[in-house]
């Protein structure tokens, strides 16, 4: 009996000391699966995060210097294409890059696949937010879109200033598959692990279980571990998951073998087993810090090669750009420049280095301030963060001197913000300006004196005709007067375009006046009364202010020339009385002419005679149309005739 009861005594030991093994084994299983999930989701994190704030600064750089530049002209619509071209394949998860310069369709675009499924994401995105405040100088906006959770996009827009004004939008659409393949799904590798991710909004943006949703999920049955990380406006977390009897299941059935072996040996085999226990835990654990420490290891030499290839792309950029990049510190003095920069100054770039932007400028600028001051208001300005282009002038070290088109930008560093300057050479733009400017004054001056001279010739006809007229008998005097009134309408118009500034127009509504007042003697009827019957006056004239270039006054001139002198001869019922209304309006296809009397109308004959021979002729000219219609009193002729034409210079009014 007391060895039977030695042998109970050793065995409820033994299975009591196996209870506890188990129960110290999957605590420290437990331990360790949660310190590692912890670790693997920092690092998923950090990588995520690095990845997307690299884009974030990548694209910030155009949206602060390529595009305002393209807006200031410094770049052609081809070069912006190729630039979003070549942005489109250095990043592999862009998917869309576009610029807005308004809320309705992209100014540039490039795209993954021609039907690509982010495209109308960014276009509803800008539409949205085109005016929103959330969008300012300098500060990304980062949007989350989770239509399709196995495929979830990020939308990046940049507001894009020039002269301190928003002129645009940049917008990227980056898919989330590279980060959702490379980092989380390997966490749910064992298919009993849950991986997701949600924005700011907690919105789950994806999961590696879409059928079962994150609020199922409790720290009693599962081991959960969070991070989270901010990308601009917005912020994600990374939720890992693993249900705790699973684990357990797992374990236990590791341990199996081992509580047979330690049953049949009793007390020996519990004493080697628990000394097997204790080794193999010490050994498991240093294994598993091991793998952890080689694996940590590799993401850092990774992450090193990616931070070089990433530094030499911008080295390479920087070198072989063609304005003048220079960075300057807070006193001013410059740190490094490109040797474009050093080119541009006639300096060696050891040279250029430590001095000021003072020393490499004039005196006094254009606009009388010193150089020296204006420079540092600029750098200390950009330093603290605002985005300035203006035109500079240069001092080589020659002692010549050459215009420039200047950029600063805050630069952030490891000593605290620098100002990033890049420097254009725009003295051949600024000499092409000048000489243009000359062109067009000697242009302009060139006609005016032609034109004055062609008046002068009108006039001069004009009094040769009134010569004629002395020396002629009644009928050829009466043809005379005929043509004198027909050359008195085109001297008129070019009589207006030498007196006006609007680049040789003539007013029509003044060169209507004035044939109206040489046919009739006086404007009165245009006003709207005849002076004898004022209950059938017409209703007033209305004629638009519309400048017209000379070749379609002068015709227009001699159309109603001839018009008004047919409602002089035929439009009335008596003597003394010429009622009519003249109307110029401007169409969406061109001008509309309308003259109508209150004579016999019907009755009235109208003949093809010289005048109306000289209308079809003139309206052809025009590549215009007229009809001739009865309007019961009187006729009523509307002549149509097609163009673009500036706008009216002042709403349409009664003529006074």
């Amino acid at each position: 009996m007391r060895y039977i009861a030695v042998i109970l005594v050793s065995l409820a030991l033994v299975l009591g000391s196996l209870s506890f093994a188990d129960r110290t084994t999957l605590a420290m299983h437990l331990s360790l699966a949660a310190e590692n999930r912890a670790l693997q989701t920092e690092l998923a994190t950090r990588a995520i995060e690095e990845g997307f704030l690299r884009l974030l600064e990548e694209n910030l750089i155009l949206a602060t210097y390529s595009f305002p530049d393209y807006l200031a002209g410094g770049r052609s619509d081809d070069s912006m294409n190729l630039l979003l071209a070549a942005e489109l394949a250095s990043y592999g998860e862009s998917r869309v890059y576009a610029f807005y310069t308004s809320p309705e369709e992209p100014r540039f675009i490039a795209r993954r696949t021609p039907r690509e499924p982010g495209e109308a994401i960014i276009h509803e995105a800008v539409r949205d937010l085109w005016t929103d405040p959330l969008l300012t100088e300098g500060t990304p906006l980062v949007l989350s879109d989770s239509y399709d959770r196995e495929a979830p996009f990020f939308i990046l827009l940049y507001p894009v200033y020039h002269e301190g004004a928003p002129r645009g939008i940049l917008g990227t659409v980056v898919s989330f598959r590279q980060a959702r393949e490379k980092f989380l799904l390997p966490l749910s590798a064992r298919g009993q692990r849950i991986v997701a991710i949600e924005n700011s909004d907690s919105t789950l943006l994806w999961s590696s279980s879409p059928d079962r949703s994150l609020a199922t999920l409790d720290e009693e049955t599962y081991l959960i571990e969070t991070r989270s990380f901010d990308l601009a406006n917005e912020r994600f977390s990374i939720i890992t998951a693993e249900a705790q009897h699973l684990l357990l299941q797992e374990l236990q059935s590791m341990d199996s073998p081992r509580k047979a072996t330690l049953l049949v040996s009793l007390f020996v085999l519990f004493l080697i087993s628990y000394m097997t226990l204790r080794v193999y835990n010490e050994r498991k654990y240093s294994f598993t810090l091991q793998e952890e420490e080689r694996r940590l290891e590799g993401a850092v030499r990774t992450r090193e090669a990616e931070l070089r290839e990433s530094e030499l792309r911008y080295r390479s950029l920087v070198e072989h750009a063609q304005d003048g990049i220079i960075i300057l510190d807070k006193e001013a003095r410059i740190l490094d420049g490109n040797p474009r920069a050093a080119q541009l100054f006639g300096l060696p770039r050891e040279d250029l280095i430590g001095s000021t932007p003072g020393d490499l400028s004039p005196e006094f600028q254009v606009d009388g301030t010193p150089s020296t001051r204006s420079a540092r208001e600029l750098i200390d300005s950009a330093i603290a963060g605002r985005s300035l282009s203006v035109e500079w002038v240069h001092r080589r070290a020659d002692g010549t001197s050459f215009d420039a088109e200047v950029s600063l930008a805050s630069f952030p560093s490891a000593e605290g913000p620098l100002a990033q300057v890049i420097i254009r050479d725009i003295t051949t733009r600024k000499q092409n300006e000048r000489i243009l400017a000359a062109t067009l004054e000697e242009r302009e001056l060139l006609l005016r004196e032609l034109f004055h001279r062609v008046k002068n010739n009108f006039q001069f006809l004009d009094s040769l005709i009134e010569l004629h007229k002395t020396l002629s008998p009644g009928n050829d005097t009466a043809s005379l007067e005929k043509v004198q009134s027909r050359i008195s309408a085109l001297a008129s118009a070019y009589i207006l375009a030498v007196d006006t500034t609007e680049h040789l127009r003539v007013d029509s509504r003044a060169y209507l006046y004035a044939i109206a007042y040489q046919v009739l003697g006086s404007t009165e009827a245009l006003e709207g009364g005849d002076g004898h019957h004022p209950d059938r006056s017409p209703p007033a004239s209305v004629i638009e202010g519309v400048p017209l270039p000379l070749d379609v006054a002068a015709p227009l001139g001699l159309i109603v020339r001839e018009l008004l002198e047919n409602i002089a001869l035929h439009g009335h019922t008596s003597p003394g009385e010429i009622p009519f209304r003249i109307t110029l309006t401007r169409t969406s296809g061109g001008l509309e002419l309308s003259l109508r009397d209150y004579g016999p109308g019907e009755s009235q004959n109208i003949q093809e005679g010289l005048g109306i021979t000289i209308v079809r002729a003139l309206t052809q000219q025009l590549k215009g149309s007229y009809r001739i219609i009865s309007a019961h009193p009187g006729i009523e002729v509307t002549i149509t005739i097609p163009g673009t034409f500036p706008p009216t210079r002042e709403p349409p009014r009664k003529e006074e």
